[in-house]
């Protein structure tokens, strides 16, 4: 493994930290502090992610064409900016114009990430995204249980803690990858032949991200509907957070043990996101009836266990059929297709629950995962039905 791909992981780490620092707290900020409804809170997560889709979509097509460099510092300071703001300002209607803004600015950043680690480390594969994953939900852990500290003496510490984080993250870029500021995929592209996905790959891939999508969605929940609900029947922030920090953890150290039941037993990609979609099935089978933190903790799991299948994968493919030169916009396109799923989630996920109650989420969100399980079983079965090409 490079010394570089070193550093790119250390420095999303610490993105990684900054961002989930807010993650956890906006449905229970905005529900009790600006004491909005679920279903208000449900349309500014969406609006929020709304405008981190269009930054995955911008970032992925900037980077083609202007580079890492340049995305990054546009990103950073959009997102700085915007966090400064709310230091001075976080009431109703500011809080959710800066959100989204946050949003766009750090969604510009998902993409450059994934296809600055391509280029540096062209042969990672699998390798580079899980490393990547794990040094998302690294940042996730302690960023979510660092969240609830910060929030207990007030939530202005919250913002700051994502600034200085951000800060470290770009100081970091700027000094280990200097060299690669003008570089772009569309540059080391200039003298390659540019091939296109043929149209069943081409289909493969925008089933598999529906899929990927509807997961998403589901996944959601746990940033939208269900933290007010824990916090209802008397699960504390901090005990919330902690769960987050598990989530992350269990991510960390369970890699090597992951890493050898995907070598002997989940070797292909489908293989590895079916079984993640399982697991999403049994975590929302349990919820239900899940009413003390000993119950939360495990169906976030279950959910954890689902996500290290499920989440590598669609980068990965993603990678593995980007023509040359555009490798940003085709992970921009992968980070993307998250990001539409936790946007489409909090809305419906709130209506859902504003209109019945949280337990009609749950069974509805159930039919979701069985839904997604059918497409991407689909999706890899039109890709590998004939022996033309190497099964995924």
């Amino acid at each position: 493994m490079p010394k570089k791909i070193k550093w790119l992981f250390f420095s999303t780490m610490l993105f990684m930290v900054g961002s989930s620092l807010l993650w956890p707290l906006n449905a229970i900020f905005m529900t009790t502090v600006l004491e909005k409804s679920m279903l208000t809170t449900g349309y500014v997560l969406m609006a929020y992610q709304g405008c981190n889709l269009l930054g995955n979509l911008l970032g992925g097509r900037f980077f083609d064409r202007f580079g890492g460099m340049r995305t990054s510092v546009f990103g950073v300071g959009i997102g700085i900016m915007a966090l400064a703001a709310l230091l001075v300002e976080n009431g109703w209607p500011f809080y959710p114009i800066f959100l989204c803004i946050i949003g766009f600015g750090s969604g510009l950043l998902f993409p450059v990430v994934s296809a600055l680690g391509v280029i540096l480390w062209p042969e990672g594969g699998r390798k580079l995204f899980n490393g990547i994953y794990v040094a998302n939900n690294l940042g996730i852990a302690f960023g979510s249980g660092l969240s609830g500290v910060l929030a207990d003496f007030s939530f202005r510490w919250v913002y700051a803690g994502n600034i200085l984080f951000f800060l470290l993250f770009f100081l970091i870029y700027l000094v280990q990858f200097k060299s690669y500021r003008n570089m772009s995929s569309k540059k080391m592209s200039e003298t390659v032949l540019v091939s296109r996905p043929s149209s069943r790959e081409l289909t493969f891939f925008w089933l598999l991200n529906l899929g990927f999508t509807i997961c998403w969605l589901a996944f959601t929940q746990w940033q939208a509907t269900i933290p007010p609900y824990a916090t209802e029947i008397g699960i504390s922030l901090t005990e919330f957070s902690l769960l987050w920090s598990v989530n992350g953890i269990l991510i960390v150290i369970g890699q090597p043990v992951l890493s050898y039941v995907i070598k002997h037993w989940f070797q292909t990609y489908r293989r590895q996101m079916l079984m993640g979609i399982l697991f999403f099935l049994l975590g929302y089978l349990c919820m239900p009836s899940a009413e003390s933190f000993a119950d939360f903790l495990f169906a976030m799991i279950l959910f954890t266990f689902a996500e290290m299948f499920a989440w590598p994968v669609v980068p990965a493919v993603a990678n593995d059929i980007a023509p040359k030169g555009q490798i940003g916009k085709y992970q921009g396109i992968a980070s993307g297709v998250s990001a539409c799923g936790r946007m489409l989630g909090p809305v419906i996920g709130s209506g859902i629950v504003a209109a019945s109650h949280i337990h009609m989420m749950y069974q509805i969100m159930t039919i979701c995962i069985v839904f997604a399980f059918f497409i991407v079983w689909l999706a890899f079965w039109i890709r590998n039905r004939k022996n033309e090409i190497k099964p995924f």
